[in-house]
């Protein structure tokens, strides 16, 4: 950008962040420096990386794009092996994100992966492993990346029980959890930036979750409208939340002097003055964006009238490009986290919130009613909020079912939510659990009956009679031979 004298303009004269690393100078606030410590101290973690979550919050205009943009450069250059750094522009909705995810690490990227990776007992969506372990083949690859990139998916993925395509937010939380795993299990550091975060379409605890888990790093850039549609659970699954502060007077002369060194060669505060400074910050409020608009258009009239900005030229400028000081945002209290011990997702093994007098009172009763009544089924539904110990009272029934001679059979209704039909996962899980419990003679003739019965269906009766006459027959000639 040049002024009407030909002279470069070295401020943006929209100041508008994007994709593509433009050279703009970075203010060093505390935190942009508390944002660049996580960063690096997630990159350089020797050996399996712990995943965080990290929220970086302001309103427009205040750098985060910026910031993410300048994280997506920088990061690869820190360790090796050269980590995956992803910025994902216009994130909402999730589907829209997850496309996005697909689209910028590619196919040659994902196969390459998945030829080398055993996703079992992760805990990504079965989904995702059988249209992975598929891609890994040549005779599948194509067809499983069609499905991986939001198309129907065709016979061989319908065989193996993936009936629908990927095409809410829901699977596009799966995918980008299976992405996240993908990376972490060779070893590869993966870092995904989410921008313009205003609201969260479905709960974010899976997401959040399963990063945690993959060793990931997941950075949401957002709005703070966005932590006030959040219950006070899921901000607790954020580890760090960073809030982009609006420009002091100190920052903005910093601002210009790294501009015009970046831009011209030369550290100057000219033609701006210590007084024209302070007024640019009163009049903006200090939103990084406005600041850098109101110094595009001042440096352009200083030069162009060959003297120094004075307050009043700030004024007119503000008038001129209709900047006006911002609202204060409410702010809201931060989530209380000093002593208070931690916890993972996993179901407690520890009692700490007293659920085993009602798991003793549902396992009496479920013992009563199979008595009472051992043809007739019973369904309990268990019902709370996340974290109120759902998985906990399971697992407590479990223990107390099992030492009564029940066979419990787990089973992730969540994880397997997108399985259709919804009956297929559930059956599939009864059966194997059936299996493993029974041992020698016992599991070898249910396998025959298996098989028996699968031959009945398919109409293999005749062609089995057939086969056994023929057989009887034959012996039969044998037998009169002699």
């Amino acid at each position: 950008m040049t002024t009407p004298d030909g002279v470069e303009n070295p401020f943006s004269a929209v100041a508008v962040g994007g994709l593509r690393n433009t050279g703009a100078a970075t203010v060093m606030t505390p935190a942009i420096r508390e944002i660049n410590k996580r960063l690096d101290g997630y990159l350089s973690a020797s050996g399996p990386a712990s995943g965080e979550v990290i929220a970086v919050i302001g309103g427009f205009g205040t750098g985060k794009t910026h910031l993410a943009v300048e994280a997506r450069y920088q990061a690869p250059l820190l360790v090796e092996p050269t980590p995956v750094v992803c910025y994902l522009e216009g994130s909402l909705p999730l589907i829209n994100g997850y496309r996005r995810l697909v689209d910028i690490l590619g196919e040659s990227h994902v196969r390459a992966l998945a030829e080398q990776v055993d996703l079992s007992g992760t805990g990504v969506s079965t989904e995702f492993a059988i249209a992975l372990t598929l891609l890994a083949q040549p005779d599948h690859a194509e067809s499983a990346w069609h499905w991986l990139t939001g198309g129907e998916p065709d016979a061989a993925l319908r065989d193996r029980g993936v009936t629908t395509a990927i095409d809410g937010d829901i699977a596009a939380v799966e995918g980008m959890i299976t992405l996240a795993f993908l990376h972490s299990a060779r070893g590869i550091k993966f870092v995904m930036l989410m921008d313009d975060m205003d609201a969260w379409p479905t709960g974010p605890e899976r997401l959040f979750g399963g990063f945690a888990a993959s060793g990931s790093l997941l950075v949401l850039l957002a709005l703070p409208s966005f932590l006030e549609g959040l219950s006070a659970a899921a901000r607790e699954r954020i580890d760090h939340i960073v809030r982009m502060p609006s420009l002091v007077a100190e920052d903005v002369v910093d601002l210009i002097q790294r501009t015009q060194f970046s831009h011209l060669g030369e550290s100057r505060l000219e033609p701006f003055t210590v007084e024209s400074v302070h007024e640019v910050v009163a009049v903006s409020g200090g939103v990084a964006r406005a600041v850098i608009r109101l110094c595009h258009w001042l440096y352009r009239q200083a030069t162009f009238q060959g003297v120094p900005v004075d307050p009043a030229m700030v004024r007119q400028a503000a008038v001129e490009l209709r900047i006006s000081k911002p609202a204060e945002p409410e702010v809201l209290p931060p989530v209380e986290k000093t002593d208070v011990k931690w916890f993972h997702d996993a179901p407690a093994s520890e009692d700490m919130l007293k659920r085993d007098a009602l798991a003793t009172v549902l396992a009496s009763h479920i013992a009563r009613s199979k008595a009472e009544h051992p043809h007739v089924s019973l369904m309990v539904h268990v019902d709370g909020a996340w974290g109120t110990g759902k998985s906990t009272l399971l697992r407590l029934l479990e223990k107390r079912l099992s030492s009564e001679g029940f066979l419990v059979v787990e089973f992730d209704a969540w994880q397997q939510s997108r399985l259709s039909p919804p009956w297929w996962a559930l059956l599939t899980a009864v059966r194997n659990a059936v299996v493993d419990e029974r041992t020698g003679w016992a599991r070898f003739w249910l396998a025959v009956k298996e098989r028996a019965a699968r031959a009945r269906r398919s109409g293999a009766a005749f062609l089995l009679s057939l086969t056994l006459l023929v057989v009887f027959a034959g012996g039969r000639g044998c037998w009169s031979g002699r």
